[in-house]
């Protein structure tokens, strides 16, 4: 894809990645805690000391091997610029009883792109890309999960034709 002359790249993450990936999940982390209205995100006081990015890289990986997941990135000029996971999850024997047909679901687990590239269709290309994959591994269907504050990736989904099934409430206890 080319973008404002720039070609952008989609392909899987592979470890020399590692370095880059885990200063974006730092920064992804850095906006998600910006617009957490209950502050219960707290990265720069905590998490530094145990290395976010690094951590979180060995869960997401550790995720991808237990579900049969993908993580693809994005990349522009040779620097990643963002990526989405994708996770399969196969019905659980309770879900198998509950509903009156079990589905294997597809998760797209995160998708991040640096401020620079969003609304010019990177985004789009990339849920494009990890859809492909999870219909080919026979997910029926697909969920995300977003932070209530994030009306800007709600909308960006809904567009793609993802809708509300299921609605969370929390109470903060102090």
């Amino acid at each position: 894809m080319k973008n404002n002359k720039t070609e952008i790249k989609i392909r899987e993450y592979t470890n020399s990645d590692k370095k880059r990936v885990e200063e974006l999940f730092v920064n992804f982390e850095d906006f998600l805690a910006s617009i957490d209205n209950l502050k219960r995100l707290n990265r720069r006081r905590t998490l530094i000391k145990l290395q976010y990015g690094k951590v979180y890289l060995n869960n997401v990986n550790k995720l991808i091997s237990e579900h049969k997941g993908v993580f693809y990135v994005a990349e522009s000029n040779n620097k990643i610029i963002g990526f989405v996971i994708g996770l399969i999850y196969k019905p659980s024997k309770i879900q198998k009883i509950e509903v009156k047909r079990s589905w294997i679901r597809g998760d797209i687990a995160e998708l991040y792109l640096e401020n620079a590239y969003r609304k010019k269709g990177v985004g789009k290309i990339l849920i494009k890309k990890v859809e492909e994959y999870l219909i080919r591994n026979k997910c029926e269907y697909i969920s995300i999960s977003v932070l209530a504050p994030n009306k800007s990736a709600r909308m960006f989904y809904e567009k793609l034709g993802y809708y509300e099934r299921t609605l969370e409430l929390i109470k903060e206890i102090k």
